[in-house]
C-alpha cells in the first residue's frame, strides 16, 4: 500500500502541511523527520509488527512519532494523556505492549512497572543526521493493523479498537468526497491524536495535501485568532465547545467556516445560533469503531435538518434494525448499524466483544436511532449507560468498579445528570457504612481513574433502586439527582 505521505512530499513538497504551537513544517520536512524517526526506532530495537505504546501531548514530534510507527511498520498505540498509571500499566500488561514513546512531560512512566520507555523528543534529534537509506520500512499491506485505539466498554474494562491503513484510507476518501476539498482548505485540529476524531483528520489532511493546525487543546481565544488570523475553513468540534466559541465572537469570520459537529447531541438553539453567526454546521455520527464518521451531512444540507446526522457517507452502508435483525421502517426507532471499508478489523485479544459487534448487518453500534424518509439518520440514545462530557465518553461500569475500591462502599451507581455547561456529568448513588464527602470520594479516585471520569455530584442512600431482573434502575437513580440537593 502506497506510503501517503511520501506521495503529498513528492507532489507537494514545499506546500505547508502541519502548523503546531508557533511550528510549521511542509510536507518535504515532514517526510524527512518520519525517516528519522524511523532511524530511532530501529536504533532502539522496535521491530516490524510491535505494538508500541505513545504518550504525549499533541505537538509536531508526536505527529512525527505517529508516522514515523506506521512507515516502519509497528502498530501505534496512542493512550490518553489523562489517564492515571493504573490504567496505563493495565493496557501494557493486558495488550502485550512492552515499550513506551513518551514525550518529556510523561517521563514519570519511566520506572513504573514499566520497562523501554523512550523520550521520543530525543530520539527524533539524536538521528538527525542518520542517512534513511539505511533503515529498512515495512511494506504495508491494506489490511495491515496501523493502530489501536482505546475505547472502554460496557464492561468498563478498555477495549482496543484495531484500524488498519485501509480504514484510514477510506475514511480520507469518503470524507473528501462528502464535505468536498479545495486547494486552499485549511483544517483546525483541537481533538486529542488519541481520540479516533483527531487521528483521522490529521491522516486525512496527509492524504489529501492539505494544511493542519493542530492545537494541544480547546483555547477558544487560540481558535478564534486561527479563524481570523491563519486561514482556518475548517474546524471539528463538540458542542460545548462551539457553544463557548460563539459566546467570545462579536464578529462573524472573515471567510466561511465550516464546523464539524459530533460527539455529543446539539440543541437545535446551538446550532442556529452559530448559522447566524455565519458558521456552516455539519452533523456528524461515528465512533472509533467505524474510524469516525459513518453518518455526515453534506454542505448543501447545511441547517435544512437541524437535529440529524445526515446520510451515511460514500462506501458506507446506515440501517436501523430490530431486535429480530430485519430492518425498522423509516421512523421507526431501532438499533443502529454500520457497514463499509471504514469498520475496524476487530478487538484486539476480545472474541466475546467482537461476537457482539461484528454481525452479519456490520457493527452493531449500541446507539439506538431511526432513519427518515429520505434516508437521514436521527439519533436517540448514544449507547444505553454511555455519558458523554464535554466530547469524552464517560463508561458507568468503570466509574462503579473504582468507586467499589474505596474502603466503606459497599454498592454504586454512576448516571448521566444533564449539565448547562458540559452536556452531562456523571454522578454517583452509592451505599456507604460510613458518611463519605464528594472531596474525599474524589481524591481516592485519582490513582485510579482520569479526572474527567470522576463524579461530579453525590448520594449517599440507604438502598439503590431495582428492576424486576434485579438489575440497578439507573433511570429511577438519575431521578434521584432531580428531587433535591445532594447529601
Amino acid at each position: 500500500m502506497r506510503d501517503w505521505l511520501r506521495r503529498s512530499a513528492e507532489l507537494s513538497s514545499g506546500a505547508v502541511g502541519l502548523r503546531c504551537a508557533g511550528r510549521m513544517m511542509t510536507f518535504g520536512e515532514l517526510d524527512q523527520g518520519v525517516d528519522r524517526v524511523c532511524a530511532g526506532l530501529a536504533g532502539v530495537g522496535v521491530r516490524q509488527g510491535d505494538w508500541v505504546g505513545v504518550l504525549g501531548h499533541t505537538s509536531i514530534d508526536l505527529v512525527l512519532i505517529l508516522f514515523g510507527l506506521w512507515r516502519f511498520g509497528a502498530v501505534s498505540v496512542p493512550v490518553n494523556i489523562r489517564w492515571s498509571e493504573a490504567e496505563v500499566v493495565r493496557v501494557a500488561r493486558g495488550y502485550g505492549v512492552a515499550r513506551w514513546l513518551v514525550d518529556h512531560s510523561n517521563r514519570w512512566l519511566e520506572g513504573e512497572r514499566l520497562d523501554l520507555v523512550h523520550d521520543y523528543t530525543k530520539l527524533i534529534n539524536q538521528n538527525a543526521t542518520t542517512d534513511p537509506r539505511k533503515v529498512a520500512t515495512a511494506a504495508h499491506h491494506r489490511d495491515d493493523v496501523c493502530c489501536a485505539l482505546f475505547t472502554s466498554g460496557t464492561s468498563g474494562t478498555p477495549k482496543a479498537v484495531q484500524i488498519t491503513h485501509a480504514n484510514l484510507l477510506h475514511n480520507a476518501a469518503l470524507t473528501s468526497i462528502r464535505l468536498g476539498i479545495r486547494p486552499n482548505d485549511h483544517w483546525l485540529c483541537c481533538l486529542p491524536l488519541f481520540h479516533v476524531g483527531g487521528l483521522a483528520m490529521l491522516y486525512r489532511a496527509i492524504i489529501t495535501g492539505t494544511t493542519i493546525s493542530l492545537h494541544e487543546r480547546f483555547d477558544v481565544e487560540a481558535v478564534n485568532d486561527a479563524i481570523n488570523h491563519n486561514g482556518v475553513t475548517h474546524v471539528s468540534l463538540v458542542p460545548t465547545m462551539l457553544s463557548r466559541l460563539l459566546d467570545t465572537r462579536t464578529t462573524p469570520p472573515p471567510h466561511p467556516v465550516t464546523v464539524l459537529l459530533g460527539g455529543a447531541a446539539a440543541p437545535a438553539a446551538l446550532i442556529t445560533r452559530a448559522r447566524q453567526a455565519n458558521f456552516d454546521v455539519l452533523s456528524t455520527y461515528g465512533l472509533t469503531e467505524s474510524t469516525s464518521q459513518a453518518a455526515t451531512q453534506a454542505p448543501a444540507a447545511a441547517g435544512v435538518k437541524i437535529g440529524s446526522a445526515g446520510r451515511s457517507v460514500p462506501f458506507v452502508t446506515v440501517t436501523v434494525r430490530g431486535a429480530d435483525g430485519m430492518e425498522r421502517p423509516a421512523g421507526e426507532i431501532g438499533d443502529i448499524y454500520v457497514k463499509g471499508p471504514t469498520i475496524m478489523k476487530g478487538y484486539a485479544n476480545d472474541p466475546a466483544a467482537n461476537g457482539a459487534a461484528i454481525t452479519p448487518y456490520g457493527l452493531r453500534t449500541g446507539d439506538l436511532g431511526y432513519l427518515d424518509a429520505d434516508g437521514d439518520l436521527w439519533i436517540v440514545n448514544r449507547r444505553t449507560d454511555l455519558i458523554v462530557s464535554g466530547g469524552e465518553n464517560i463508561y458507568p461500569a468503570e466509574v462503579e468498579a473504582a468507586l467499589m475500591q474505596i474502603t466503606g462502599i459497599t454498592a454504586a451507581c454512576v448516571v448521566a445528570v444533564d449539565d448547562p455547561e458540559w452536556g452531562q456529568i456523571p454522578a454517583a448513588a452509592v451505599i456507604s457504612e460510613r458518611p463519605v464527602a464528594l472531596a474525599e470520594l474524589r481524591a481516592a479516585l485519582n490513582p485510579l481513574l482520569a479526572r474527567y471520569k470522576h463524579p461530579k455530584r453525590l448520594l449517599r442512600v440507604n438502598t439503590l433502586p431495582l428492576l424486576a431482573n434485579g438489575k440497578v434502575d439507573r433511570r429511577a437513580v438519575a431521578s434521584m439527582f432531580k428531587n433535591g440537593p445532594d447529601h
